[in-house]
């Protein structure tokens, strides 16, 4: 299919009926932004029935039948966004992979956030969850792909340190030397689809891992810890409390995206008050919010 649109990039988002309600703030932060000037975006649904239930979706990608049942277990997550990747490949420079409890906080350049990776061609990691058995799993199982039986691709934990940028001319060489798309019914819950691509570029595109201190960007850490590096490079935190720890260190005005909005974090009120009213202004005009919420 033909790309009409002027821009280079798309957002993707796997999407059920649970997190509609993520998915729709997450639309009205993109648009408020003004993201969607720069940038596409398409869903992934598992079925048409998923996609009537949504309202009026745009642009939007269906599994096939023989993919359409698939449960978590299954990979389901993983395969949506792998198949989803595949149809918009042609169409687009980059594509970035986002999941729905997500919300853009203000505006950026996408195309040079994408250029910029690929230039630098570094990937943030760290020891977070090293001894921990799910760590290992996800290694294991994203190592499986390459034919050439490389173990110890990276000995950090690249997930969640990373934004989810595919760049396009890299991905039949991607999906031929891993075989994915014809394995997309043979997926588990463990095949963590950016840390595959993650490990795909290390052996094949010159990229390396580089340690950040533990716990940058772990959202369920109490007490992280953060260096100058990721401070001045990262892209998007675990929502507003994050954010504003890296704020008195002088970093984060990189920052343009909050992740994990369902996840449960040790917010005091004050923190939580402000979140909520940042995800109320996407509904409401900003000029209303002040007259009626005074002190934020």
């Amino acid at each position: 299919m033909k790309n009409l649109s002027k821009n280079k990039i798309t957002f993707l988002m796997p999407i059920h009926p649970p997190q509609y309600n993520y998915a729709k703030s997450f639309l009205k932060s993109y648009k408020k932004h003004k993201i969607d000037k720069q940038a596409d975006f398409y869903f992934v649904f598992s079925n048409e029935n998923d996609k009537n239930l949504y309202d009026n979706p745009t642009n939007y990608i269906i599994m096939p039948t023989e993919l359409q049942n698939l449960k978590r277990e299954e990979g389901v997550i993983n395969a949506k966004k792998f198949y989803g990747i595949n149809q918009l490949k042609d169409k687009y420079d980059y594509i970035i992979v986002i999941d729905s409890e997500s919300f853009i906080i203000k505006n950026a350049d996408i195309l040079k956030i994408c250029e910029d990776f690929w230039t630098r061609k570094t990937l943030w990691g760290n020891f977070e969850h090293v001894n921990n058995p799910r760590f290992y799993k996800i290694k294991d199982a994203s190592e499986c792909w390459f034919n050439e039986g490389k173990k110890n691709i990276s000995k950090l934990d690249l997930w969640f340190n990373n934004l989810c940028i595919y760049r396009c001319d890299t991905l039949n060489d991607f999906f031929n030397k891993t075989n994915l798309l014809k394995s997309l019914n043979k997926l588990t819950f463990w095949d963590f689809d950016y840390n595959i691509y993650m490990f795909y570029l290390i052996l094949y595109h010159g990229f390396t891992d580089k340690l950040i201190i533990p716990s940058a960007n772990t959202c369920q850490s109490k007490t992280p810890t953060y260096d100058e590096n990721f401070i001045k490079n990262c892209m998007y935190m675990c929502t507003y409390e994050r954010h504003q720890e890296i704020k008195k260190l002088n970093g984060g005005n990189s920052v343009f995206l909050y992740i994990h909005l369902d996840r449960k974090l040790n917010i005091n009120k004050d923190i939580k008050f402000k979140l909520l009213r940042r995800l109320i202004s996407c509904f409401i005009p900003d000029k209303f919010l002040r007259r009626k919420i005074r002190g934020v």
